[in-house]
């Protein structure tokens, strides 16, 4: 479950996309990570190398990962996202995962 000031950050910089980018402070940025340490691996591998920091935030926000960490309902018809889409599979969901039998 993800704390409440994962999703007052959540909220805070959904508020702040847009057209001119979004910026995510050092601290948010951490309390993002203390939740999501998965999410902080992702952007260690991928930042500067093949996105910049405002660019992963971008689509870090529009991901049907962090959506769903997020507690988002998320349509099936949300647009994939490679980078992101690899992390969907960590995150536990109710009816989706298979359980061996």
């Amino acid at each position: 479950e993800v704390s409440v000031a994962a999703l007052q950050t959540s909220r805070a910089m959904a508020a702040r996309v847009g057209g001119t980018g979004v910026s995510v402070s050092e601290q948010e940025a951490a309390n993002i990570f203390r939740e999501l340490p998965e999410l902080q691996k992702l952007y260690l591998s991928v930042v500067p190398s093949l996105l910049t920091a405002t660019a992963f935030w971008e689509r870090c926000f529009a991901s049907r990962y962090y959506r769903e960490a997020m507690g988002q309902t998320v349509s099936p018809m949300h647009p994939e996202d490679a980078i992101f889409d690899s992390l969907e599979r960590a995150l536990p969901s109710e009816g989706t995962a298979s359980m061996p039998g």
